[in-house]
């Protein structure tokens, strides 16, 4: 049983990822340095984006130059340090987000409709419990 859980919820991810994808018009990994942004209070530079993990290190400077070309994001001068660029989030790159926060909530709300309240709540608590042990094993 344990052995198609995986794969499950790995199919799940991707479909759900895939739908949002063709919904915005824009990458997974482009959506979460958006969300990243959107609620991260302190300056944020490319460094920060790679130790969060949102997206491969290797991918973190393509990515950046496609969302400021898209108009998502700017490049700043860090005035404390002139070798780092701040990633600011432009007022269409805030918009684009909130956008997404409230798809993604919608789509959330319909995909879970076929879930029972109960349903739901074990859900998040399996999910919670599987986190706390994955942790467990990371340290």
């Amino acid at each position: 049983m344990t052995r198609h859980f995986l794969p499950a919820l790995k199919n799940f991810t991707h479909l759900f990822d895939s739908y949002i994808e063709k919904v915005t018009g824009f990458s997974s990994s482009q959506l979460r340095i958006l969300g990243f942004l959107a609620h991260e209070e302190d300056s944020v530079c490319q460094k920060d984006i790679e130790v969060m993990g949102l997206v491969s290190r290797a991918a973190v400077s393509t990515i950046l130059d496609k969302m400021e070309a898209s108009g998502l994001i700017e490049r700043k001068a860090n005035l404390k340090d002139a070798r780092k660029k701040e990633i600011v989030l432009t007022a269409k790159g805030r918009e684009v987000s909130d956008n997404v926060y409230k798809l993604l909530t919608e789509t959330e709300r319909q995909v879970f409709s076929v879930l029972s309240e109960e349903e739901k709540k074990t859900m998040i608590e399996i999910g919670n419990k599987l986190a706390m042990k994955l942790e467990e094993l990371r340290c």
